[in-house]
């Protein structure tokens, strides 16, 4: 297994040179299991360099763990290439009741909060 961290702050990302050391993108971490499949565990801004990392070549299936839906962990998925390309992406997340983790991706991924329709 390997783990990559992209990024680890928390609330506000902060990226830049005064953060380089400590990270500046809020919550997103890799894992690649021993058999090869990626499982990204939160969408927090780390995510766009993920995704921009396996533009080149994207796996043709991911995971997505969503450890809860605060915005500093949610907030870089729909700048998440894969979900874009020919990638089966599975997302994950707490059992939220009503509305469900789809509809609540869904509010935050539509206008007026981000400019195109989940």
């Amino acid at each position: 297994m390997r783990a990559a961290i992209w990024g680890c702050r928390g609330s506000l990302p902060a990226p830049g040179p005064g953060t380089v050391r400590s990270g500046g993108n809020t919550t997103c971490v890799a894992v690649e299991t021993a058999e090869g499949r990626l499982v990204v565990l939160d969408c927090g801004s780390g995510i766009r360099l993920l995704g921009d990392a396996l533009a080149a070549d994207p796996p043709r299936e991911l995971d997505i763990l969503l450890t809860h839906m605060h915005l500093d962990h949610v907030t870089g998925l729909g700048f998440f290439a894969p979900l874009f390309m020919d990638t089966t992406v599975r997302i994950w997340g707490p059992r939220l009741g009503s509305p469900t983790l789809a509809e609540s991706i869904a509010s935050y991924l539509s206008p007026p909060l981000f400019p195109i329709p989940f």
